[in-house]
């Protein structure tokens, strides 16, 4: 490439442990507004679809109150459908889901070429400075001077076609008495050396392992060489090398670094153990092996997860067990200094593992031998199936404990209060059953009332059906009248009452007749009958009965 103004080189890039580069915290998704967990999968919802299947009131108060059941009830059967994103993750966790970086256009997983370049340039500080000066300015150059070092590379950006969902916890030091031993932060102070899934976990984006991609790596080594020959560099010697020589002297300098560091979190490990760093071991030796004798990858941690020790170079300190030490002053006084590591609780099918985040491999490898890689990746996780299925039981089997307790009490509370409603419902059945027996009885004895009334009224009806007497038969009339309702008169009572002045004035023993013959206005009889029916009924019975 001597025409060249860049070495550029086409690599391959590959995931070994979970990797997470995250977009920003406003971009994160939030529970009950962003997504909802229901059996075992998390749902990223798109809220136009969602708009769709429920009401914009309903949706606008969910997503208010962050009500996840409410969405869940009413997207119930539908949460695919309106869902941009299923993942799979049996662990709850009650906090934001850290997003990972995407592209703007096709919302796809984009690894940022300064992500990587940051790493790098971590490395190459530790590598160039020595024991001369802690300094980044004085390594590096100043931009507005214009000798910044790291402009002379560039790493492109990578973009990937997966994600899925990490569950991630805290490793903490624990102190017992005057030792300090490897434990798990559950939330608050709370830490002791049993694992459990949940409390204080945080669930992330991240690129799984084995995914892979391309990137592109330059590397101006003409126009540093002339920007070399006319102005003096600091550590100009060391850094010709990096820009100047091979890709593979780079890889080696990272190489070295990402050794030395892993060979430490294993002395930390092995020193403050626990159930799982056996696990978390593994994991750190299986990235040791994937780091070539000849330099042609270099495997390199970096983003979410990295820690203290690999954000800064790792140039502080020799090892990891007996310093850093003892904060001596501040707010963490008495506490073991930069202790605790985040530790992804892989959650995915055919990989779960206890690893650290964040490490990539970057070279010149054929598909052939990725291929290769995959396949030993497979036996290895293949051979640790044992070790996880014997620690996912335990720690089942202590999940299950502390479940357990936790549902007696339920049950006891639970038994408590149904005893109450029991007791609560027998009473209102008795008050019921009361107020029943009080109303069968009034409905018996109205019944029983309108009976005797109806048996009088029908003795009544014979009497009246028969007498010659008009007046008696008025007056067992209006009898009925006083004492029963309405309803139960006779309708044609004035008829029973026409059929007695008939049957009176026509009777051979009637000696009255020409008296009830007199004129109607003057007839002292006829008078008393209008009191009782009225005038003009009065009048129209002596038509009858006279004319």
């Amino acid at each position: 490439m001597e025409n060249s103004i860049n070495e550029v080189y086409q690599l391959d890039i590959v995931i070994l442990t979970p990797l997470h580069v995250g977009s920003g915290s406003e971009k994160d998704l939030v529970k009950g507004m962003d997504y909802v967990q229901n059996e075992g999968r998390i749902y990223c919802l798109n809220q136009k679809k969602a708009l769709n299947e429920i009401d914009i009131s309903t949706f606008s108060s969910a997503l208010l109150n962050r009500n996840e059941a409410l969405l869940i009830n009413k997207l119930a059967g539908k949460l695919d459908i309106v869902s941009d994103t299923v993942y799979e993750m049996s662990t709850p966790s009650d906090n934001d889901i850290k997003s990972f970086f995407k592209s703007g256009l096709n919302n796809e997983p984009i690894l940022p070429g300064s992500s990587v370049k940051g790493a790098i340039r971590s490395i190459l500080f530790k590598h160039l400075k020595g024991f001369n000066t802690n300094d980044e300015r004085v390594v590096f150059g100043k931009a507005d001077v214009g000798d910044e070092f790291m402009r002379f590379i560039k790493v492109s950006d990578s973009g990937f076609d997966q994600l899925k969902l990490s569950n991630t916890k805290i490793f903490n030091l624990v102190k017992n008495g005057d030792n300090w031993e490897g434990g798990w932060k559950h939330g608050g102070n709370q830490s002791d050396t049993k694992f459990r899934s949940t409390g204080f976990n945080t669930l992330y984006e991240v690129l799984p392992p084995k995914a892979f991609s391309k990137i592109t790596l330059s590397i101006a080594d003409k126009a540093f060489n002339n920007f070399l020959s006319i102005n003096h560099h600091s550590f100009g010697a060391k850094k010709e090398n990096v820009i100047c020589k091979p890709i593979e002297f780079l890889f080696s300098i990272i190489n070295q670094h990402t050794s030395i560091y892993i060979k430490k979190e294993i002395e930390f490990y092995s020193k403050y153990g626990n159930n799982e760093t056996d696990l978390i071991i593994s994991s750190f030796n299986y990235v040791l092996t994937q780091i070539p004798d000849d330099n042609t990858w270099c495997v390199l941690k970096m983003s979410a997860g990295s820690g203290f020790h690999s954000i800064t170079g790792d140039w502080q300190f020799d090892d990891y067990t007996n310093q850093p030490g003892i904060w001596t002053n501040g707010r963490n006084e008495g506490k073991k200094k930069y202790k605790s590591r985040k530790i992804a609780i892989g959650d995915f099918k055919d990989n779960f593992q206890f690893a650290p985040m964040g490490f990539i491999r970057i070279g010149r490898k054929s598909e052939e031998e990725l291929e290769k890689d995959r396949f030993e990746l497979e036996a290895r996780l293949e051979a640790e199936t044992k070790i996880k299925d014997d620690l996912l039981k335990k720690a089942e089997q202590e999940e299950i404990a502390h479940l357990l307790s936790l549902s007696e009490e339920r049950d006891r509370i639970k038994s408590i209060e149904n005893q109450r409603l029991q007791k609560e419902a027998e009473e209102k059945q008795a008050e019921f059953q009361r107020l029943e027996d009080i109303r069968l009885k009034a409905e018996a004895d109205e019944k029983a009332r309108i009976m005797r009334l109806e048996q009088k009224i029908e003795g009544g009806l014979a009497f009246l059906s028969t007498t010659k007497d008009f007046d008696d038969a008025k007056k067992r009339i209006d009898g009925w009248i006083k004492v029963a309702d309405v309803e139960l008169l006779p309708e044609n009572q004035h008829q029973y009452l026409l059929d007695a002045l008939i049957r009176q004035y026509k009777d051979p023993k009637n000696r009255d007749k020409k008296k009830w013959a007199e004129p109607f206005d003057k007839n002292p009889v006829w008078r008393k009958i209008a009191s009782w029916v009225g005038n003009d009924i009065a009048n129209n019975w002596y038509i009858q009965i006279i004319k």
